[in-house]
């Protein structure tokens, strides 16, 4: 994001909120790849964000910002721990599955016992 530099604070926090809702999007859909993708541009956004100190002016609307931030950031985390879970039964599932698969096999070619 060439253009971070250019952008005023507030800027800088409507893009990054932006961007968390693009990843909660993306987490809605299981689309993992995409939000690993807006979630390297938000970092960036973010280190700009808080690489210099909030003016008294600005304090409020920086505290609301980051309210806004934890409150998506619990939605995309949880999102994403149903996602893992999700997988993780698939991955049981496939290796359950395979057991069964060589177990076939192994009555099929006389191996039962053989391992």
């Amino acid at each position: 994001m060439e253009l971070v530099e250019q952008l005023s604070t507030s800027e800088r926090c409507q893009a990054a909120l932006a961007l968390s809702e693009a990843m909660l999007e993306a987490s809605r859909h299981e689309e993992w790849d995409a939000l690993t993708a807006f979630e390297a541009k938000r970092r960036e956004l973010m280190s700009h964000i808080f690489a210099v100190a909030a003016e008294p002016s600005e304090i409020l609307d920086r505290t609301e910002f980051i309210r806004r931030l934890l409150d998506l950031d619990q939605q995309i985390i949880s999102r994403c721990e149903s996602g893992l879970r999700a997988a993780a039964a698939g991955l049981q599932e496939f290796q359950h599955s395979r057991g069964a698969q060589k177990a076939y096999h192994d009555v099929l070619t006389g191996e039962v016992g053989a391992s």
